[in-house]
């Protein structure tokens, strides 16, 4: 089997100073007829790992924003994205998004409370609204997808 085995992971500045570089040594001594397999099989997981991490950072934030103008108040157009949207799919042809029943969201005064997290299936993604506030001139919602 193997033995002294060890790994060392160091993450080093670059030197021009943006994100830095990984260097991931692994140590380890083997019997001669099983050192090539150890060798090989060390490369691929470990390169793959590595890899793959590199590709995960990489990875593009997007973002995106509809403006749309609406009949109803500020108000009246949470309440009824929170009932249509939220609650109810929004439109789409699949199963209604499930509450998890885990808190609802604390509405204005006279605004029924909405189920804080859902699910939504298929995709199964689990998404909870983390704030909704009045602001000077309407409202804010924001929510989270607690899944990947």
């Amino acid at each position: 089997g193997l033995r002294d085995h060890l790994g060392t992971v160091d993450f080093l500045p670059t030197a021009t100073g943006k994100g830095c570089e990984l260097r991931w040594s692994v140590r380890f001594a083997a019997p001669h007829t099983l050192v090539g397999f150890y060798q090989a099989l060390t490369e691929q997981l470990v390169g793959d790992a590595a890899s793959k991490l590199q590709a995960a950072l990489a990875e593009d934030a997007l973002e995106f924003c509809w403006e749309l103008p609406l009949s109803l108040s500020p108000r009246d157009a949470v309440g009824e994205w929170l009932d249509f949207v939220w609650e109810g799919g929004g439109g789409w042809p699949l199963p209604t998004p499930t509450p998890l029943g885990l808190a609802t969201v604390a509405c204005a005064d006279d605004m029924p409370a909405a189920e804080a997290s859902r699910v939504i299936k298929p995709p199964g993604l689990q998404e909870t609204i983390t704030s909704l506030q009045e602001t000077g001139d309407g409202y804010t919602l924001e929510y989270r997808v607690d899944n990947p």
